[in-house]
């Protein structure tokens, strides 16, 4: 149930609906309340409401179709129970539906006679007289255009978010998901009744990444639903495949992550990782297909706003050095590297980070051999050969300078007795 805070932005958006529109509109609350019309809804729909066996029919329509519009994130455009066109609204904060907010009932121009007939049918369960007396109240209907009432639409919608009412991610994310597994039903309809067998999986996804690597926001969202329309057809929808598949998608932004982002592959990699482990997770279809999506157009948003960025030249040569310390790593191999001058890599490691190059290295070095003497039997000799020293004696002289104990005793504290 709506708290009393939501309950008076409901009063709130009657009352905006009541002085703004042509035609006033109603709200339903999901259970437990009565319907609570705002000043200008039409003569029916109020005589329908009051009408103890008309008003569940009513009420059951309304509710019906908010769940529509919620399913979708976008107003439901029907007609009710008795015939009359309608729009309908979900009241949903948080994403769950509470209520339904309707426009009244209207006329399309040119359908007054044929709505007439319908609704003298459907409408049963009253007295003659009754019926007689809500029957004469369609002659009062509004007739709108489609323009008229997609902008009156429009307004309601809006106001439920600018009112507090409903909450914009929420139906961004159901409106996303809902236009998604539309364009993919589509897709594989077409793909399925054609007569000219569709490019294979491996083409498309090289589109994919040309795409990608262009920067070309619409073309690779739409490889992206042609990668979707070929694995739903292929996998008939198996998730585990899907997953599998997907997973080569994956690793296609993951390039682009590293080699048009700029991002080190190590932080890249674990942002990967973490990628699948979320995939795994997934065991429905719809939902393998918009996790994908939100990842591509993230990427494609990072990508294209410099979120990926470079990094400073400091950030740079501390990333070359992950990769380059156990080699004979050196100022003139790293600017060769980064396509920087030695002067300006010393420059920004002394403004950045107040230490020399040489430091860094050591440090370096030192953190790696301090790992392999805690967690592997590998001989002094052998670890000071992996982390890029010279010798064991090399080694031996900067571990005591730097840590103020030998390697053989930094081993023996960190592994403990025996």
């Amino acid at each position: 149930m709506l708290g009393p805070r939501q309950q008076a932005r409901v009063s709130y958006l009657l009352g905006q609906c009541a002085e703004f529109l042509p035609g006033g509109c109603v709200f339903v609350p999901r259970t437990g309340e009565d319907a609570r019309v705002a000043r200008g809804l039409c003569a029916f729909c109020r005589e329908c409401l009051k009408s103890v066996p008309l008003r569940t029919s009513c009420r059951r329509s309304m509710i019906s179709g908010a769940f529509q519009a919620l399913g979708t994130g976008e107003p439901y455009y029907f007609r009710c129970w008795a015939g009359l066109n309608t729009v309908v609204f979900p009241v949903a904060p948080g994403g769950r539906l509470e209520g339904a907010f309707e426009i009244g009932g209207f006329l399309y121009p040119g359908e007054r006679e044929d709505t007439a007939r319908f609704v003298a049918d459907a409408v049963t369960g009253i007295t003659p007289e009754a019926k007689r007396d809500l029957l004469a109240r369609l002659a009062g209907l509004p007739e709108w255009t489609p323009l008229q009432v997609r902008g009156i639409a429009e307004f309601v919608f809006e106001g439920l978010f600018s009112s507090g009412i409903n909450q914009v991610d929420d139906f961004r994310e159901l409106h996303d998901r809902y236009r998604q597994q539309r364009r993919l039903g589509e897709l594989v309809q077409k793909h399925a009744r054609s007569s000219v067998a569709p490019g294979e999986l491996p083409e498309v996804l090289a589109a994919f990444a040309h795409a990608l690597a262009l920067r070309a926001k619409d073309e690779t969202m739409r490889q992206l639903d042609e990668f979707f329309s070929r694995v739903l057809l292929d996998a008939s929808p198996a998730p585990d495949v899907m997953k599998a598949h997907i997973q080569v998608l994956l690793a296609h932004l993951l390039r682009e992550t590293v080699h048009g982002g700029g991002i080190p592959f190590p932080r890249a990699m674990r942002d990967h990782m973490q990628e699948l482990r979320e995939l795994e997770s997934l065991s429905e279809v719809e939902d393998i297909c918009y996790w994908t999506f939100v990842r591509v157009r993230a990427c494609l948003e990072r990508l294209g706003s410099g979120q990926f960025r470079r990094g400073t030249v400091a950030e740079r040569v501390l990333t070359w050095l992950d990769g380059a310390f156990r080699g004979p790593a050196t100022l003139n191999a790293a600017a060769k590297a980064l396509g920087a001058s030695v002067s300006t890599i010393v420059q920004a490691l002394r403004n950045e980070t107040k230490r020399t190059f040489l430091e860094h290295l050591r440090e370096r070095r030192v953190r790696e051999a301090r790992a392999l003497l805690a967690d592997t039997d590998l001989s002094i000799a052998q670890i000071a050969a992996q982390c890029g020293f010279c010798d064991q004696s090399h080694l031996t002289r900067t571990f005591a300078r730097e840590l103020g104990v030998t390697p053989r005793r930094y081993r023996q504290l960190a592994t403990g007795p025996g």
